[in-house]
Protein backbone atom coordinates (compact mmCIF):
# COMPACT_ATOMS: atom_id res chain seq x y z
CA UNK A 1 0.00 0.00 0.00
CA UNK A 2 1.57 3.48 -0.54
CA UNK A 3 1.93 6.02 1.48
CA UNK A 4 -0.46 9.15 2.19
CA UNK A 5 1.11 12.39 0.58
CA UNK A 6 1.37 15.53 2.60
CA UNK A 7 4.01 17.82 1.08
CA UNK A 8 1.35 20.71 1.00
CA UNK A 9 -1.90 21.61 2.74
CA UNK A 10 -5.02 23.75 0.95
CA UNK A 11 -2.87 27.30 2.60
CA UNK A 12 0.13 25.77 0.87
CA UNK A 13 -1.27 25.13 -2.31
CA UNK A 14 -3.29 28.57 -2.50
CA UNK A 15 -0.07 30.45 -1.76
CA UNK A 16 1.43 28.34 -4.79
CA UNK A 17 -1.75 29.26 -6.95
CA UNK A 18 -0.67 32.83 -5.94
CA UNK A 19 3.18 32.50 -6.66
CA UNK A 20 2.48 31.65 -10.47
CA UNK A 21 -0.13 34.59 -10.88
CA UNK A 22 1.47 37.40 -9.92
CA UNK A 23 5.12 35.89 -11.21
CA UNK A 24 6.89 37.94 -14.05
CA UNK A 25 7.17 35.01 -15.88
CA UNK A 26 3.14 34.84 -15.83
CA UNK A 27 2.79 38.36 -16.72
CA UNK A 28 5.28 37.96 -19.28
CA UNK A 29 2.79 36.87 -21.91
CA UNK A 30 5.12 34.49 -23.28
CA UNK A 31 3.91 30.72 -23.44
CA UNK A 32 7.16 28.85 -22.84
CA UNK A 33 7.73 30.93 -19.61
CA UNK A 34 4.33 30.69 -18.10
CA UNK A 35 4.53 26.91 -18.60
CA UNK A 36 7.91 26.69 -17.12
CA UNK A 37 6.47 28.42 -14.11
CA UNK A 38 3.60 26.14 -14.11
CA UNK A 39 5.62 23.19 -13.92
CA UNK A 40 8.21 24.40 -11.78
CA UNK A 41 6.01 25.26 -9.10
CA UNK A 42 3.59 22.54 -9.67
CA UNK A 43 6.72 19.95 -9.04
CA UNK A 44 7.91 22.01 -5.94
CA UNK A 45 4.31 22.13 -4.17
CA UNK A 46 3.32 18.47 -4.67
CA UNK A 47 6.74 17.25 -4.24
CA UNK A 48 6.73 14.99 -7.12
CA UNK A 49 9.90 14.28 -9.16
CA UNK A 50 8.90 15.92 -12.77
CA UNK A 51 5.69 17.92 -14.12
CA UNK A 52 5.17 18.21 -17.58
CA UNK A 53 2.55 20.23 -19.65
CA UNK A 54 1.56 17.58 -22.82
CA UNK A 55 0.11 19.15 -26.09
CA UNK A 56 -3.24 17.17 -27.84
CA UNK A 57 -1.94 17.06 -31.55
CA UNK A 58 -5.12 19.08 -33.80
CA UNK A 59 -5.67 15.50 -34.96
CA UNK A 60 -5.98 13.80 -31.48
CA UNK A 61 -3.86 10.83 -32.25
CA UNK A 62 -0.77 11.88 -29.81
CA UNK A 63 0.19 14.19 -27.13
CA UNK A 64 3.81 15.86 -27.32
CA UNK A 65 5.37 16.03 -24.07
CA UNK A 66 6.37 20.64 -24.42
CA UNK A 67 7.34 21.52 -21.11
CA UNK A 68 8.81 19.54 -18.59
CA UNK A 69 10.05 20.19 -14.93
CA UNK A 70 12.52 17.46 -13.34
CA UNK A 71 13.03 18.04 -9.08
CA UNK A 72 17.04 17.34 -10.01
CA UNK A 73 17.79 19.27 -12.67
CA UNK A 74 15.11 22.06 -13.72
CA UNK A 75 13.93 22.40 -16.67
CA UNK A 76 14.49 20.28 -19.05
CA UNK A 77 14.30 19.51 -22.73
CA UNK A 78 10.50 18.38 -24.00
CA UNK A 79 10.25 14.73 -24.17
CA UNK A 80 9.03 12.11 -26.09
CA UNK A 81 5.34 11.83 -27.51
CA UNK A 82 2.50 9.40 -26.67
CA UNK A 83 0.40 7.94 -29.33
CA UNK A 84 -3.62 7.44 -28.87
CA UNK A 85 -3.54 4.15 -30.56
CA UNK A 86 -1.36 2.22 -28.30
CA UNK A 87 -3.12 3.87 -24.90
CA UNK A 88 -6.94 3.85 -25.75
CA UNK A 89 -8.17 3.78 -22.03
CA UNK A 90 -5.86 6.62 -21.00
CA UNK A 91 -7.04 8.74 -23.46
CA UNK A 92 -10.22 8.08 -22.57
CA UNK A 93 -10.15 8.77 -18.98
CA UNK A 94 -8.31 12.12 -19.62
CA UNK A 95 -11.49 13.38 -21.76
CA UNK A 96 -14.11 12.05 -19.24
CA UNK A 97 -12.12 13.67 -15.76
CA UNK A 98 -11.24 16.64 -14.01
CA UNK A 99 -8.09 15.03 -12.96
CA UNK A 100 -6.99 11.68 -13.42
CA UNK A 101 -5.53 9.97 -10.00
CA UNK A 102 -3.59 7.02 -10.24
CA UNK A 103 -2.14 5.77 -6.94
CA UNK A 104 -0.69 2.79 -8.29
CA UNK A 105 0.02 4.22 -12.21
CA UNK A 106 1.29 0.63 -13.43
CA UNK A 107 -1.74 -1.59 -12.56
CA UNK A 108 -4.49 0.74 -12.49
CA UNK A 109 -6.53 0.31 -15.53
CA UNK A 110 -7.07 3.73 -16.91
CA UNK A 111 -2.91 4.19 -16.67
CA UNK A 112 -1.55 0.38 -16.95
CA UNK A 113 -0.81 0.58 -20.80
CA UNK A 114 1.43 3.11 -20.22
CA UNK A 115 3.40 1.03 -17.39
CA UNK A 116 6.15 -0.87 -20.14
CA UNK A 117 7.46 2.16 -22.21
CA UNK A 118 7.13 4.55 -19.68
CA UNK A 119 6.21 4.18 -16.09
CA UNK A 120 8.42 1.54 -14.90
CA UNK A 121 11.56 2.51 -17.10
CA UNK A 122 10.94 6.11 -15.70
CA UNK A 123 10.55 4.69 -12.00
CA UNK A 124 7.14 6.21 -11.48
CA UNK A 125 4.71 4.57 -9.21
CA UNK A 126 1.77 7.06 -9.60
CA UNK A 127 0.20 9.72 -11.49
CA UNK A 128 -1.81 12.92 -11.09
CA UNK A 129 -3.01 13.83 -14.22
CA UNK A 130 -5.16 16.96 -14.97
CA UNK A 131 -6.32 17.70 -18.53
CA UNK A 132 -6.49 20.68 -20.13
CA UNK A 133 -9.41 22.13 -21.01
CA UNK A 134 -10.30 24.97 -23.55
CA UNK A 135 -13.49 26.06 -24.70
CA UNK A 136 -14.83 22.67 -23.89
CA UNK A 137 -12.20 20.62 -25.87
CA UNK A 138 -9.23 18.98 -24.69
CA UNK A 139 -5.98 20.50 -25.81
CA UNK A 140 -3.32 18.46 -23.28
CA UNK A 141 -2.78 17.20 -20.36
CA UNK A 142 -0.20 18.57 -16.93
CA UNK A 143 1.29 15.16 -16.10
CA UNK A 144 2.27 15.18 -11.97
CA UNK A 145 4.89 12.18 -12.05
CA UNK A 146 5.60 10.71 -8.53
CA UNK A 147 8.64 8.52 -8.89
CA UNK A 148 9.74 5.71 -6.31
CA UNK A 149 6.98 4.36 -3.94
CA UNK A 150 3.32 4.59 -4.52
CA UNK A 151 1.38 7.55 -3.37
CA UNK A 152 -2.16 7.88 -2.12
CA UNK A 153 -3.36 11.38 -3.74
CA UNK A 154 -5.48 13.42 -1.57
CA UNK A 155 -8.44 15.77 -2.39
CA UNK A 156 -6.54 18.74 -2.20
CA UNK A 157 -3.73 17.29 -4.41
CA UNK A 158 -6.09 16.42 -6.83
CA UNK A 159 -7.96 20.09 -6.67
CA UNK A 160 -4.24 21.70 -7.00
CA UNK A 161 -3.34 19.26 -10.24
CA UNK A 162 -6.88 20.71 -11.65
CA UNK A 163 -5.78 23.82 -11.05
CA UNK A 164 -2.89 23.63 -12.47
CA UNK A 165 -4.99 22.75 -16.08
CA UNK A 166 -6.31 26.05 -15.72
CA UNK A 167 -3.31 27.65 -15.60
CA UNK A 168 -1.66 25.89 -18.39
CA UNK A 169 -5.49 26.75 -20.68
CA UNK A 170 -5.32 30.45 -19.50
CA UNK A 171 -1.82 30.49 -21.01
CA UNK A 172 -2.57 28.84 -24.25
CA UNK A 173 -5.60 30.67 -24.82
CA UNK A 174 -3.72 33.84 -24.32
CA UNK A 175 -1.36 32.89 -27.13
CA UNK A 176 -3.77 31.65 -29.62
CA UNK A 177 -5.66 34.98 -28.66
CA UNK A 178 -2.07 36.65 -29.52
CA UNK A 179 -1.55 34.96 -32.70
CA UNK A 180 -4.98 35.38 -34.01
CA UNK A 181 -3.93 39.45 -33.53
CA UNK A 182 -0.44 39.59 -34.75
CA UNK A 183 -2.03 38.22 -37.87
CA UNK A 184 -4.85 40.60 -37.85
CA UNK A 185 -2.18 43.46 -37.82
CA UNK A 186 -0.32 41.89 -40.34
CA UNK A 187 -3.09 41.73 -42.78
CA UNK A 188 -4.15 45.28 -41.88
CA UNK A 189 -0.46 46.63 -42.89
CA UNK A 190 -0.86 44.74 -46.15
CA UNK A 191 -4.07 45.88 -46.95
CA UNK A 192 -2.97 49.58 -45.86
CA UNK A 193 0.29 49.66 -47.90
CA UNK A 194 -1.88 48.02 -51.10
CA UNK A 195 -2.97 50.70 -53.83
CA UNK A 196 -5.82 48.22 -55.15
CA UNK A 197 -8.70 47.28 -53.57
CA UNK A 198 -8.59 44.11 -51.51
CA UNK A 199 -11.80 41.59 -50.85
CA UNK A 200 -11.57 38.60 -48.77
CA UNK A 201 -14.64 36.01 -49.88
CA UNK A 202 -15.80 33.15 -48.46
CA UNK A 203 -15.62 29.84 -50.30
CA UNK A 204 -18.64 30.23 -51.52
CA UNK A 205 -18.79 33.97 -52.88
Amino acid sequence: MGRLSGYAGLHDYNRAIRDIAASQDWQSGQLARQMGRVVEVAARSIGVGRVGVWRLRADGRALDCICQYDSRYGLTEPGPSLDANRCPAYFAALANNRALAANDAVHDPRTAELAEAYLLPMRIASLLDAPIWLAGEMVGVVCHEHIGEQRIWRDEDVAFAGSMGDFAAMAISQARYQRVEAARERLERIIEATPDMVAIMAPDG
